[in-house]
């Protein structure tokens, strides 16, 4: 199928879903591979349940523009899920099912309208609802962040039954890409070492996409500015980290939750002298690179140790950003980040998040903010800006190996 055909058939998928009483506290889950408590189970310590496990029939992937995708399940509320799990629902909605609502979107207009699944209790005497609920929308959610959010949250606080989204995702193996070529430097001056992360805003609405972590450093010509083109997946992956040891990559996707302490202490930079810099962007549709639709200008640059020139298309964005030479938060500082993609009408285009950038990320200035290795040190150290970066709070440390 298209990506166009893509809402349509995940539209009908929902439908199936609600109509057949798949999740609800007296449906059937697919017994032959996982009963109702495992799914409510897994949903909470794993976020998000492939399709095909808890629906017979459902398939295990789909083409999509010739890409293999898989059907996701997740839960918008997880607060609603353990009185659920017990069949304790007080309303006569069991639940909500509805599709993720970036393929809703026309491309043009200020909101996007979603058709959500109203599954009653089967005592009530009432069929399967379908509602449209409206949100605010536009091409980048961090122009409209507050709105959107606001909107996003006060619909979730006022149900008083879980809501279940269906989504696609990425079914690629892992693969050890160009983009992570040459990171791995015995002779490094040290690394910088994230020890954790917690996401205080979201850019993907009521589901949850894959959230990155892009990188970069000086190219040729000289440039003021870092020139961001690799990239670290936050998906829950084993693989090998800038030191060239493998370590699990957190799944980074809500809002509010810290991931840290599960023994990773991934290395996301080999330090030197020269200037690097990251920054975060949601991933909507092609895990591992940015897909944007809007005009962008071309970059034409070398990067360090090659001779070819690389004639790209970038997108040149003002970021609040840390300087880890002066400890402070930077406003509008200017970086510039290697791009994909094509305009697109009908899937969202990645959103960046605007302020969480990191720069002048060099060996003594990661070691002088660790304090010679000995302090895990946080963006909310910032001097002066109290809390920090306003979108992520980065927990760091250096590492000499």
């Amino acid at each position: 199928m298209t990506r166009e055909q893509v809402k349509d058939y995940l539209n009908n998928l929902a439908k199936e879903v609600a109509e057949n009483r798949t999740f609800t506290a007296t449906g059937q889950v697919n017994k032959s591979k996982m009963n109702k408590a495992t799914f409510i189970n897994r949903l909470l310590t794993e976020e998000k349940v492939d399709m095909y496990e808890v629906m017979t029939g459902a398939p295990k992937t789909i083409k999509v523009d010739g890409k293999e995708c898989k059907v996701i399940i997740e839960a918008a509320n997880e607060d609603k899920l353990n009185s659920f799990a017990k069949g304790s629902s007080a309303t006569e909605v069991e639940c909500a099912i509805a599709v993720d609502d970036q393929y809703f979107w026309d491309g043009v207009s200020s909101e996007v309208t979603v058709p959500v699944q109203l599954v009653y209790d089967e005592n009530s005497g009432i069929p399967v609802e379908t509602q449209y609920w409206t949100l605010p929308y536009a091409s980048d959610i961090n122009d409209i962040e507050e709105d959107f959010n606001n909107a996003i949250a006060a619909r979730l606080a006022s149900l008083e039954f879980p809501m279940f989204i269906l989504t696609i995702e990425n079914n690629l193996e892992e693969l050890e890409m160009e983009k992570t070529a040459g990171l791995n430097k015995p002779t490094a001056a040290g690394y910088l070492v994230l020890k954790g992360i917690r996401l205080r805003t979201e850019r993907d609405g009521w589901s949850h996409e894959e959230f990155e972590l892009w990188y970069g450093g000086p190219v040729i010509p000289s440039n003021t500015k870092p020139v961001i083109y690799q990239c670290w997946k936050m998906n829950g992956v084993t693989r090998l980290d800038a030191s060239g040891t493998q370590r699990y990559f957190s799944d980074v996707n809500k809002a509010h939750k810290w991931y840290a302490d599960q023994g990773w202490d991934v290395r996301l930079l080999a330090l030197g002298d020269d200037n690097k810099a990251m920054v975060a962007w949601e991933d909507d549709w092609n895990e591992g690179q940015i897909d944007r639709r809007c005009l962008v200008p071309n970059l034409s640059y070398i990067r360090p140790g090659q001779t070819n020139v690389r004639h790209v298309r970038a997108s040149t964005k003002n970021y609040d950003a840390w300087d880890l030479s002066t400890n402070k938060i930077d406003p509008n500082v200017d970086l510039a980040t290697e791009i994909d993609g094509a305009w697109l009408p009908t899937i969202d285009e990645d959103d960046s998040f605007s302020q969480s950038a990191v720069y002048k990320i060099t060996n003594n200035n990661v070691r002088d903010r660790s304090q010679n290795g000995t302090y895990t040190f946080h963006s909310a150290d910032a001097v002066n800006v109290p809390g920090g970066l306003g979108d992520i709070y980065y927990r760091f440390a250096w590492s000499g190996n």
